[in-house]
């Protein structure tokens, strides 16, 4: 199980229906001119990333950036997500899929549950007795910021032009060019070794998430982490 950044247009990333009240909501939150690209545009790398490899990747920017320097990694997660191309923050857009109520529901600014925990009641196992679970979610809680409680109609939207400057500031940190060739034979050095393809996953996430953050500002339009 796995998801790919994509960018597209809310009503080719969502099914017929629900794309319009994401497009609606993104308008009313980020403002009317919020770059949604076209409904041609459908980017995607082929390549699927394992779920837990952006989670290496936010832990990964925290520890080489702290929390403010990788607030835009930290802000979202995996399976419900966006980056759009305006002059907000971070926030949760909570939307009604059912007829007759309003498109948004509720926008939180703070935040509550920590992402370890969605993570586990998605898998269903929030309530094991497990020492090990337990002791690693402890761990988690201390070491990792906490974003907002999410159900299946929670759309988690991020500042895109901020996410690049957090993923350009990790490649410095790495010791990495910032450049598409340079990121692009980083990649390709994982895909096209055995050994390899499977290893080191944030840095195969931050690859993909730099080349499609940049085709997204370039192409105005939003980058989607959507399972």
């Amino acid at each position: 199980m796995g998801f790919n950044f994509t960018v597209s247009h809310p009503r080719t990333a969502f099914i017929e229906g629900f794309g319009d009240k994401v497009v609606e909501a993104l308008r009313r939150s980020c403002g009317v001119n919020v770059p949604l690209g076209s409904l041609d545009e459908d980017f995607v790398l082929n390549e699927e990333l394992a779920w837990s490899w952006w989670a290496e990747l936010q832990q990964l920017a925290l520890e080489k950036l702290g929390p403010a320097g990788s607030e835009q990694m930290q802000a979202v997660d995996a399976w419900m997500g966006v980056y759009v191309d305006a002059d907000v923050d971070h926030f949760v857009l909570h939307l009604d899929r059912g007829p007759g109520t309003p498109s948004v529901r509720l926008v939180l600014t703070e935040v509550a549950v920590p992402w370890w925990r969605r993570i586990l009641r998605t898998l269903g196992l929030a309530r094991s007795a497990d020492a090990e679970l337990s002791a690693m979610q402890a761990e988690l809680e201390g070491a990792l910021p906490q974003n907002a409680e999410l159900d299946d109609s929670a759309l988690q939207v991020g500042n895109l032009r901020r996410l690049m400057a957090e993923l350009n500031a990790l490649l410095d940190a790495l010791g990495i060019q910032r450049t598409e060739p340079s990121i692009i034979a980083l990649r390709d050095s994982y895909l096209n070794d055995d050994d390899r393809i499977d290893s080191e996953g944030a840095i195969q996430c931050l690859c993909h998430a730099w080349l499609t953050a940049k085709h997204a500002i370039e192409h105005r339009a939003p980058m989607w982490l959507v399972k």
